[in-house]
């Protein structure tokens, strides 16, 4: 089975208010599960990580249940550079809180145990549902 999921934040510096969302879909585009959360963020680095941070934990947890199947091929998208290379390398993140980052080490690890899993970034324009979830979703 293949499986995309785009992924975004936004950030307003003044509130450090932030809002991530998720979205993941099958090869055949049939959405799996859309969500979005607002949380509090240092920057906006950190709000795409935290939204990363969730695809990763609603796959792994949906793998967990076998409600998703183990041995996908799966795709992340999403408009942040630094946060797809330093989840293609597997690193630490400055700027990022250590148990976070902790988290997000051991959980890819769980993923790519299981699966076959790439990143790619993408330009916002290519992102746009993800990037508009966050938008709305901070608003509120």
């Amino acid at each position: 089975m293949d499986i995309t999921i785009n992924f975004d934040a936004s950030f307003i510096p003044e509130t450090n208010a932030s809002g991530i969302s998720v979205i993941i879909k099958n090869e055949n585009a049939f959405l799996i599960l859309k969500s979005s959360k607002k949380v509090t963020c240092k920057n906006s680095n950190e709000a795409e990580f935290r939204a990363l941070n969730k695809a990763i934990g609603y796959l792994n947890n949906r793998q967990s249940k076998n409600l998703i199947p183990k041995g996908c091929f799966i795709k992340f998208y999403g408009d942040n550079q630094s946060v797809i290379e330093i989840a293609r390398r597997s690193q630490r993140m400055k700027g990022i809180e250590k148990s976070l980052m902790l988290n997000f080490l051991k959980e890819l690890g769980i993923l790519n145990n299981n699966n076959t899993v790439i990143f790619k970034w993408i330009k916002r324009s290519k992102n746009l549902e993800a990037h508009q979830i966050s938008k709305l979703v901070i608003n509120k």
